[in-house]
This record gives structure tokens, C-alpha cells and sequence, in this order.
């Protein structure tokens, strides 16, 4: 991950707290043929990735939540990642499930582990952006100068990914959320 990258996801977000619903007898009937395609549907997406040169940095969306993985990411190197919370695709009920507060027990840990590093969550926004993820998407950086190239390469080959922010010099916290 570098200054000037743009940050993507293949997936949508939602299915530690789609799971905690099913465990609760809390799920949507037609929420769950949702979460099981999502948990069902492969990341085979990533051997491909890795094999574009301007592709700079990727993990998986797991048990850390979405934005666990993305100040792993980041590490130790001196940018922010501004995330535009308008990209980032959720199950379409999510937001009914987490108004009942159904999410799992882990994402407030997530969450006050990794508060201090980020701005701009909004009340319950939370559970959301610290979901741990079961079989979640990936989460990559392209070099900004490929874009057109890479956005291209995804249409041609039928993949599901969108850019959901950018890599810029370090700002007061590693992680922006922006409406």
C-alpha cells in the first residue's frame, strides 16, 4: 500500500452480523439465501491479483472486520486511507438487523481496538466497518496510475470489485471515513 493508491472490495459487508441473526432465529428468509452465497462464493479473485504488477497490497476481510484488515494493511507506513462510506456495498438488511443491535461479540472488540486509528464512524456505523467477516471479500490497493487499466482488466474478465477509497499522506488518523 502506497500514497496515491486506490483501495477496493470485491464483497459485501454483513455476514458476522447476518450469521449472529441466524444463530439468534433473528434472519430474514430472504436474507439467508444472501448470506449463503456470500460465505459460498470463492476468492479465487486473489491469484489473479496477484499476478497484476500494480497491484500493491491485498488481504482477505475476516474476523478482524473490514476495518481491522484495512490498519493491517497500513502497518506501519506513514498515509491514510480515506474511505468513502457511499462505496462500500452491505447486504441490503443489514441496517434492520443492526438497529436490534444484532452483530457478534467480537466486533466491539474490533472496535476498541482499533477506534483510536480511525475517524468518522457515526453511531452504529460501527458494527458495520468491525463485523468479523466469515469468508469475507478482499480488500487490495492499485497503483493510482493503473486505474483505467485495472477497471478495464475487471470489466473484461466479468470481476466484482469496487473502489471504495484512496491512499494519501499520513493525516491525524490512518483510517478516514467520509460521507
Amino acid at each position: 500500500m502506497n500514497e496515491g493508491d486506490s483501495i477496493y472490495l470485491t464483497k459485501s459487508l454483513g455476514t458476522g452480523i447476518y450469521s449472529t441473526a441466524l444463530k439468534r432465529g433473528a434472519l430474514k428468509e430472504e436474507d439467508y439465501s444472501i448470506l449463503l452465497n456470500s460465505m459460498t462464493e470463492l476468492n479465487s479473485l486473489g491469484f489473479e491479483l496477484g499476478q497484476l504488477p500494480y497491484v500493491t497490497a491485498m488481504t482477505d476481510v475476516t474476523g478482524f472486520g473490514f476495518l481491522g484488515h484495512l490498519l493491517e494493511m497500513i502497518g506501519d507506513k506513514n498515509v491514510t486511507a480515506t474511505i468513502e462510506k457511499s462505496k462500500i456495498k452491505t447486504f441490503s438488511n443489514l441496517n434492520s438487523y443492526t438497529s436490534q443491535f444484532i452483530f457478534p461479540d467480537n466486533t466491539t472488540r474490533n472496535f476498541n481496538a482499533y477506534e483510536k486509528e480511525s475517524s468518522g464512524m457515526k453511531d452504529l456505523e460501527f458494527m458495520t466497518y468491525c463485523d468479523p467477516q466469515t469468508s469475507g471479500g478482499l480488500l487490495f490497493t492499485v497503483n493510482s496510475s493503473n486505474e483505467t487499466e485495472f477497471e478495464k482488466w475487471l470489466k473484461e474478465g466479468n470481476y466484482s470489485a469496487v473502489k471504495v477509497g484512496s491512499v494519501s499522506k499520513r493525516n491525524e488518523k490512518k483510517v478516514e471515513f467520509v460521507d
